[in-house]
């Protein structure tokens, strides 16, 4: 005959073969917790928090000692030490290599690793550079620099200084040996002490980078802008605007001088020949623009005169006296070497 136990007997002895801090006692009876909730002793859980500390911290440093090995072993491999550098310009002409070489402070005889380069300081240094509007450099493995760059247009010479022009934003920048010749007029402005002070002049004289600015500079450019804008032909040459004495304390030496060449294309004598014609025109300050365009209807009748007094000459390149033009005065025209 089998006795079956009780089944409260069978869990109690389940019960005592677990740990005793597997068993929860409360109001409703005795409760077996989960193997995930029993608690880590205080001791192992110290333990696994340093050893994580000193395996994440180690693992980290010799991280670091190998970079560290890594960039000294580059820095002085003889492969990655820069032998050329590629440029190009976004506009104009590129500058010589050598001028850029110089600028980047490099040379033969002081070579540089491509890793120790500093890109950034490098664009400064090439913003430095006056002629220079925009540059960004970019490393080339294994031993070259990328620089690519944009240079400031010059727009006219100024007269006034030696290797001097100006470009859009009036910054007076050097044009030799950063460009090629071109043909573009010149400005001449006779700055004053105090004008020259007022843009930050040194006692010396202008520096390269200073931004002109002041009634001179912005009557030039309005001069210069309206005539690209109103003498469109082929032929026609603006040589120089002279604004030095526009603003004059005496009125009757108040004015703008523009030094212009007109050219003409005629048949003479069964063969092609080239009239030019140079002319000095001498405007108002004020009411320039009204006065240059009545120069659009006198230039016709200079035009024709000066292809009748060519009709007397066998050259096939003809050069007229200087013809001056005073037009300062308001629908009036004092013409000087027109016979």
């Amino acid at each position: 005959m089998k006795w079956q136990l009780p089944r409260s007997l069978h869990l109690w002895s389940g019960i005592r073969k677990l740990k005793p801090d597997a068993v929860k006692c409360n109001q409703n009876g005795v409760e077996l917790l989960s193997k995930s909730t029993a608690r880590i002793p205080l001791l192992k859980a110290i333990f696994l928090i340093i050893f994580s500390l000193i395996f994440v911290s180690g693992s980290a440093f010799v991280g670091l000692l190998y970079l560290h090995h890594l960039q000294h072993a580059r820095t002085h491999d003889s492969r990655y030490v820069i032998a050329a550098i590629v440029h190009s310009a976004t506009d104009g002409v590129p500058l010589p290599t050598s001028l850029l070489a110089e600028i980047l402070d490099l040379s033969v005889d002081d070579q540089k690793n491509l890793y120790a380069f500093d890109s950034t300081i490098a664009e400064t240094n090439l913003l430095h550079c006056c002629a220079i509007k925009n540059a960004k450099i970019k490393k080339v493995l294994p031993n070259k620099l990328y620089v690519n760059y944009s240079l400031r247009q010059p727009i006219a010479y100024i007269t006034d200084y030696s290797n001097a022009a100006l470009d859009a934003e009036g910054v007076l920048i050097p044009f030799a040996p950063f460009y090629t010749p071109k043909n573009i007029p010149k400005f001449r402005f006779s700055f004053t002490p105090e004008e020259e002070q007022t843009m930050g002049f040194s006692a010396s004289g202008c520096f390269w980078g200073a931004h002109l600015h002041g009634p001179k500079i912005k009557l030039a450019f309005d001069v210069l802008l309206h005539v690209q804008n109103n003498f469109p032909y082929a032929l026609f040459t603006l040589e120089s605007i002279d604004v030095s004495n526009a603003f004059n304390p005496s009125w009757g030496e108040r004015q703008i001088v523009i030094a212009i060449q007109e050219a003409v294309e005629i048949i003479a004598k069964n063969q092609a020949q080239l009239v030019i014609s140079p002319r000095l025109l001498r405007l108002p300050t004020e009411g320039y623009e009204k006065q240059l365009a009545n120069y659009t209807i006198l230039r016709e009748h200079l035009n024709k005169k000066l292809i009748s007094d060519a009709n007397h000459t066998c050259s096939l390149c003809w050069k007229s006296p200087q013809m001056i033009i005073d037009m300062r005065i308001d629908e009036l025209a004092f013409i000087k070497g027109v016979e």
